[in-house]
């Protein structure tokens, strides 16, 4: 009687763990579609929970998505660890990865258990990642949101399928581990020993990867870990900061390698124009990005457009190309000639200037007014206004002088 109960508890217990295994192959498969063929739950079911989680008027603002996101993550965070739990409590049972389960009641009663919470688990956890993919709710283009958004969710879903395989290997390998008959094979019992303690290690890694990625998202929306200048200007303004040098060393260079040219007497003066523009684009972004604008700052996610964000963000990296354009110009000059060169320059100081139109007045709006001081708020704010102000008089009339030259240039 005995061996009878414990052969359909054996054959119970390996049926319930096939259909956990089935489930992750499933949930792994669709961890990799493309977000276009989402439309139901795990099951079938239409989403019950992104109804209830989606606002109705769901906008563009960034206000907006912190408060969907906000209330989804934590949530998330939650699923992932009652999964983790649920996979991996069942195979601790055994002493041994390679022990013979004595008494597999208690174990099928937990499987059975785990199997109906992970069903409701895996329905949910697919609501909420369907939510968090941008296309649901996002209906312009801008890459601040897809820099945030689509970057997390690449992250969870990667680690998310991850997890389902390395879950589908564990449950797969544990039930080829319960030796209920001592004629199994002594290799592949060895094999088995080793497979599954890397495979219950690997579940265990990528949930704490999937929560480690939750919790970097979370601090992204909240702001905590978002400064504009830090994540966008940091390359290119080491570049800018690199340009007087370039350009002071493209005016005096005498000894040239072979397949440079030093730079002709008209050149070399047309080169000493840019000298004031380029220094004061150091200045700027070195004294934005010294006070680390937009830093620990939540108002920049409640009172700016993402569209806004992206505009600032992005200014480092066009004033940089310009310079450099500015630069490569320069060194041919000679070749094209000076009417060419000036028609170039001008060209490029159109398109410089520009870059420049909507973010000044962004600049000045939302960052100025929140760039923080240690010692007297009111003091620092009228400080960095009236630097603003004389920085920005002061580029205005540069620009103005230089494409004058460039202008008349162009007539020679």
């Amino acid at each position: 009687m005995a061996k009878e109960d414990s052969a359909h508890n054996s054959e119970r217990l390996e049926s319930e763990k096939a259909l956990i295994a089935k489930r992750f192959k499933e949930l792994h498969y669709l961890a990799m579609l493309d977000p276009s063929e989402h439309h139901l739950g795990s099951s079938g079911r239409p989403s019950s929970l992104s109804t209830a989680l989606i606002p109705e008027n769901v906008d563009s603002t960034a206000a907006s998505l912190h408060r969907l996101h906000s209330s989804i993550l934590p949530e998330l965070r939650k699923l992932v660890t009652e999964l983790r739990t649920l996979i991996t409590t069942p195979f601790e049972l055994w002493k041994r990865p390679c022990d013979v389960q004595k008494e597999p009641g208690e174990l099928v009663e937990l499987i059975s258990k785990s199997l109906s919470e992970l069903e409701l688990l895996f329905d949910q956890f697919l609501d909420v990642m369907k939510i968090l993919r941008p296309g649901q709710y996002l209906h312009m283009s801008n890459r601040r949101a897809r820099d945030v958004y689509e970057y997390s969710f690449d992250w969870l879903t990667s680690y998310f399928g991850d997890f389902c395989w390395d879950s589908c290997e564990l449950i797969t390998t544990s039930t080829e581990e319960t030796d209920w008959d001592s004629d199994s094979d002594s290799d592949s019992d060895s094999e088995n020993c080793t497979r599954a303690p890397y495979a219950k290690k690997q579940v265990d890694q990528h949930a704490k990867d999937m929560l480690y990625a939750i919790d970097r998202t979370l601090e992204l929306i909240e702001g905590s870990k978002s400064d504009i200048v830090a994540d966008h200007w940091s390359f290119p303004n080491s570049s800018i900061n690199q340009k007087p040098k370039e350009l002071f060393n493209l005016i005096n260079r005498t000894n040239t390698s072979w397949w440079e040219v030093p730079l002709s007497q008209p050149v070399r003066n047309v080169a000493k124009w840019f000298a004031p523009i380029i220094k004061l684009l150091s200045i700027f972004f070195a004294k934005l990005s010294a006070r680390r604008t937009g830093e620990n700052r939540h108002q920049l996610f409640t009172k700016m457009r993402f569209d806004e964000l992206d505009i600032i963000g992005g200014l480092a990296w066009h004033v940089d190309t310009e310079l450099e354009n500015v630069l490569n110009i320069l060194k041919q000059g000679d070749t094209d000639g000076l009417s060419t060169t000036g028609k170039l320059l001008t060209q490029t100081l159109r398109t410089l200037v520009s870059h420049f139109n909507d973010r000044l007045r962004l600049i000045k709006s939302h960052f100025v007014p929140i760039i923080p001081d240690t010692n007297n708020p009111s003091t620092s704010q009228a400080d960095w206004q009236r630097w603003f102000a004389l920085w920005n008089s002061g580029f205005t009339l540069v620009i103005r002088n230089v494409k004058k030259k460039t202008r008349r240039l162009m007539r020679t």
